[in-house]
């Protein structure tokens, strides 16, 4: 477990977070609470594969950190931050509820953000950009897979496997 020693908080308006694939075993979710614990923001955005449902139907694993992440985005919810999920592909099973809102939760495919300048982004997964996603979804499992399998054998975080971009893309 990630040890907490610094008491400040850190205020922030919005904050971008992807790809953090719970229920994957090279999730680093200790790492991602620390940082939740440290952060306090208006704007939550989880973009995409924020759960990783491809890898837990191969085989379940959900630590106890999972759900304290779980729990500690809620939690940040309910206490007034405003949370946007757009689901990715490792978790398009959500996508099916594109527009539904429960509270300080919401959905979305994609979205326009406005940021503190007034410049408007829009906010969506990369996978939406990722040919082998949409026209061949069995290859890009497959690629996950053998991604997955590189992970478990060179102990590196999930992130390191990204090969898309999912900066905010501001609109003109």
């Amino acid at each position: 477990m990630v040890e907490r020693n610094a008491p400040s908080l850190l205020r922030l308006r919005t904050v971008f977070i992807s790809d953090i694939h719970l229920g994957f075993r090279g999730c680093s979710a200790e790492l991602l609470l620390d940082f939740l614990h440290r952060v306090e923001m208006d704007t939550l955005f989880l973009v995409g594969d924020i759960i990783d449902v491809w890898s837990m139907q191969k085989s379940m694993f959900w630590p106890q950190s999972h759900n304290n992440v779980l729990r500690t985005i809620l939690g940040k919810a309910k206490r007034g931050t405003k949370v946007i999920f757009i689901p990715g592909n490792h978790d398009e099973v959500f996508r099916d509820f594109d527009g539904a809102v429960f509270g300080n939760l919401e959905i979305h495919r994609e979205y326009i953000h406005e940021g503190a300048d007034g410049r408007r982004m829009l906010v969506m997964h990369g996978d939406e950009f990722d040919s082998v996603v949409k026209c061949s979804p069995w290859l890009a499992k497959l690629r996950c897979s053998v991604c997955q399998r590189w992970l478990q054998f060179s102990n590196i975080s999930c992130t390191t496997c990204s090969i898309r971009c999912y900066a905010p893309t501001p609109l003109v």
